[in-house]
């Protein structure tokens, strides 16, 4: 059985937290009392994902969550964003790496994909993992 205090007031950075599954998990993390930090390229999604998960905790006491920006493909600004979280939430307790590069995300096929936004995908889903 989860006990729904475990992860009351502990700091949980989502990379890729402005969508899809890890936008889900995000408002189910601030829901139990975490401290959520979304991180996404578009500071404009981003502030939107931040005050969506806000929004949807408001009426059982959940944590707001806040807004970072960073293309996770560059070290210095994931760096940034992880100071930015320290400074603002505390120590960070869970990290969630979601990022999926969804670039074309509205025709998902491969081949349909230019191929900037291939190589794009390749280096946020491969190259990020021999960086950590």
């Amino acid at each position: 059985m989860f006990d729904p205090t475990t992860l009351k007031d502990k700091v949980v950075f989502i990379a890729g937290g402005t969508s899809g599954i890890n936008l889900g998990i995000a408002k189910g993390m601030a829901a139990v009392g975490a401290k959520v930090a979304v991180l996404g390229r578009n500071s404009d999604k981003a502030a939107a994902a931040a005050q969506e998960i806000t929004d949807s905790v408001k009426s059982n006491n959940g944590q707001s969550a806040i807004a970072l920006t960073a293309d996770v493909r560059d070290p210095e600004q994931v760096e940034r964003a992880l100071q930015s979280c320290v400074a603002q939430l505390g120590k960070i307790d869970c990290l969630i790496s979601g990022a999926a590069g969804n670039s074309g995300a509205q025709n998902p096929s491969w081949a349909s994909k230019t191929k900037a936004s291939r190589k794009a995908n390749q280096e946020i889903n491969l190259s990020r993992v021999s960086r950590s």
